[in-house]
């Protein structure tokens, strides 16, 4: 099973890379587009929608996660 840890340290993101820096990786997840997801039943994914102040607060914690290099 896959972990979180250093995950601050594995950029860039996604299947193909097209995501650098965590932060974007939770605003990415925080502003999802379900329309874009290509289903055609009811998605599992939902927008967090967080604020700025939770999405510092949420890389912050995955920061913890990591060894520093």
């Amino acid at each position: 099973m896959p972990s979180l840890r250093n995950v601050g340290n594995t950029g860039p993101y996604m299947h193909n890379g097209s995501v650098t820096g965590l932060r974007n990786v939770v605003r990415h997840y925080s502003e999802l587009d379900v329309s874009r997801l290509h289903i055609e039943t009811e998605s599992l994914l939902q927008p967090l929608a967080l604020s700025d102040t939770d999405i510092d607060d949420l890389v912050a914690f995955l920061m913890t996660l990591s060894n520093p290099e």
